[in-house]
């Protein structure tokens, strides 16, 4: 008989009951939401936490930067960008003379060389249809200007011409732009005196020019020291033909070397990369300045776009630094500079390049600035051993074999050639012209200065080898 303890009824499984197929749509579509959710969440996250950290860096390097005793902010360039206390403020008289030298207009301009496009061979007296009396009536129609020049330039001090910084990149410069016409003035008026034989008036327009251009010694933009080298080279250019030309007397030559080793070629140049610097750091706060990024342009006055701008402000330290090492250094920093923000730029990541979009359209153009400067300090270098070398003619009565025959009587020592830190300048003599010169931004020899004086493979000083004969002081002097 079974055991009716041990039975048990049968248990019957429930089967569950299958859910509709929206339901599981809406739960699926809900997931996905979720996970989309989270990842944009964590995108957001992501994006914020490096935009927060741009933020401490750029500050941080800011506050480096004002610990350096140098300007960042706008508010900084209006404190930096005056006269300091005890110097005289020469700025008024040098806007008197520039201001000068743009509105007087003879309408015989474009007619005359340096300032119009005629060559300079046609002011020689020689010359079969000779300008040389036109540019008397010129300069005469200008004497005013001179006479201001002359004023700004004697009485010393220091200069600061005005910049709006609010404007940021956008800052216009009337002042700077205006002085090119009255440095070619000042070019003509002494190509004139040595075409009459005035050594006086020579040296004086010499004089001019380059006080003119150590008025932009503390101008805070590179494109004010680009006008500056400009003056400074056409300076070193005519320095050619007073030496080549004219009868100077060894105390005058050695006036005239000393006047060429003031010509700073490093304290402008890194002048000029601060205030780009800050200038670029306004505009990261004012990107409505920028046309082709108004789009990505927040409020103004805030910070926009941190990332940019501390990659900016790293490539712009390294220029800065760059700016105190000799020129062969400078180069090759600014160099690695571009080829950093090239690679950035053309890179595969239109994210990668979207990062840095500000910083490729405003950064400027550095490795340019350092080819000039070198280019400019290899032409005045060339140009104070080449006095030396008539100075050795005058008291030898021959030409020196090499140059180091002018150490140290004429010359403190050899000048290396900026472009080479291999050697230095070099000196040719051939026929009736002797040439000292830099081998270029090829670093290669050219030999090709004598053959063309014009040429850009190789430049440095070249005149004649011939001392000027007495008889050109008996020339009339020139008119102002």
């Amino acid at each position: 008989m079974p055991d009716l303890l041990d039975e048990t009824e049968p248990k019957l499984a429930l089967a569950p009951r299958p859910l509709s197929r929206g339901v599981l749509a809406i739960g699926c579509v809900a997931s996905l939401f979720v996970v989309i959710g989270l990842g944009a969440m964590s995108v957001w996250f992501y994006f914020r936490g490096q935009h927060q950290q741009a933020i401490r860096a750029v500050n941080a390097e800011v506050a480096r930067i004002h610990a350096a005793g140098q300007p960042i902010t706008t508010e900084d360039m209006v404190q930096s960008h005056r006269v300091p206390d005890g110097v005289f403020d020469a700025t008024s008289l040098w806007i008197d003379a520039i201001k000068s030298a743009s509105e007087t207009k003879t309408g015989t301009e474009a007619q005359l060389p340096i300032v119009g496009d005629v060559k300079l061979a046609k002011l020689r007296a020689a010359s079969p249809v000779s300008l040389l009396p036109l540019a008397e009536q010129f300069l005469t129609a200008h004497r005013a200007t001179i006479d201001k020049t002359r004023a700004a330039a004697y009485a010393g001090g220091q200069c600061r011409y005005p910049v709006d910084f609010s404007q940021g990149i956008n800052a216009l410069l009337p002042h700077i732009q205006e002085a090119r016409t009255l440095a070619r003035i000042l070019s003509l008026r002494l190509h004139v005196a040595v075409e009459r034989g005035d050594i006086a008036a020579a040296l004086e327009s010499l004089r001019l020019q380059l006080a003119l251009a150590a008025t932009m010694d503390h101008e805070p933009l590179l494109i004010t020291q680009l006008v500056r080298i400009a003056v400074i080279s056409v300076a070193l250019d005519d320095v050619r033909a007073i030496v080549g030309e004219l009868p100077l007397t060894d105390p005058q030559l050695a006036e005239l070397q000393a006047l060429l080793a003031t010509i700073d070629m490093k304290g402008p140049i890194k002048e000029g990369l601060i205030g780009e610097r800050a200038m670029g750091f306004h505009t990261f706060h004012h990107l409505s300045q920028i046309k082709e990024v108004e789009i990505l342009a927040g409020k103004d006055g805030r910070l926009q776009r941190p990332g940019d701008c501390l990659f900016y402000l790293e490539l712009m330290q390294q220029m800065v630094e760059a700016a105190d090492q000799q020129p062969q250094e400078a180069r090759r920093a600014a160099q690695q500079v571009e080829t950093t923000l090239k690679g950035r730029i053309g890179t595969q990541n239109p994210l990668d390049r979207l990062e840095i979009v500000v910083t490729a359209l405003m950064f400027p153009a550095t490795g340019k600035v350092f080819d000039a400067s070198a280019r400019t300090q290899a032409v005045r270098d060339s140009a104070i051993a080449g006095i030396g070398f008539r100075r050795y003619q005058l008291a030898h009565g021959n030409a020196p074999e090499k140059l180091a025959e002018l150490v140290p009587q004429f010359l403190a020592a050899v000048p290396p050639d900026p472009f080479s830190a291999a050697g230095p300048l070099i000196m040719v003599v051939e026929g009736d012209q002797f040439a000292i010169y830099s081998v270029g931004s090829d670093l290669q020899d050219g030999k090709s200065l004598l053959a063309d004086p014009e040429s850009v493979d190789d430049f440095g000083f070249i005149t004649r080898l011939t001392v000027p004969g007495k008889g050109a002081e008996s020339r009339a002097p020139a008119t102002d």
